[in-house]
């Protein structure tokens, strides 16, 4: 029985492939990293282009995503507990303000290419027995 090898043969680091179509494909680490970085340059521009394109859209009545520092987000998330024993001390319940993902309060903006939430939201309040397991859930 004659057995064939299924190994192939490396070739070694700088030269050239080709593809089915012809299409030459680098092999050297130097020409690929160049590569990434042309990329990953070309994206930083076109988020910056985006980013100045975003102060000049309307966007009222939409919910956006932002960035946030870590101060801004120790700050937001100690106003929401001041705010749950503040209701708490007037004997009401704390309720979450949740926005509604169905399809009909999504919108898509081009100028930043991405879907938005509209301002349609629900809550979800601890005291209400049907929603009291949700609300943990999604507090934890």
């Amino acid at each position: 029985a004659t057995y064939m090898s299924t190994t192939k043969k490396k070739k070694p680091a700088g030269t050239k492939r080709k593809r089915a179509g012809g299409e030459v494909v680098p092999g050297d680490v130097g020409e690929i990293l160049r590569e990434v970085r042309k990329c990953k340059a070309e994206c930083e521009r076109r988020w910056a282009a985006t980013s100045r394109q975003a102060g000049a859209i309307d966007l009222t009545g939409l919910r956006v995503v932002s960035e946030m520092s870590g101060r801004k987000v120790s700050v937001a998330i100690e106003e929401l507990f001041v705010a749950a024993a503040e209701s708490i001390a007037r004997d009401e319940s704390y309720a979450f303000s949740v926005p509604s993902r169905s399809a009909s309060n999504q919108s898509y903006v081009a100028e930043l290419d991405r879907v938005v939430l509209k301002a349609n939201s629900s809550e979800r309040s601890l005291a209400n027995v049907n929603q009291a397991r949700k609300t943990a859930i999604m507090t934890r």
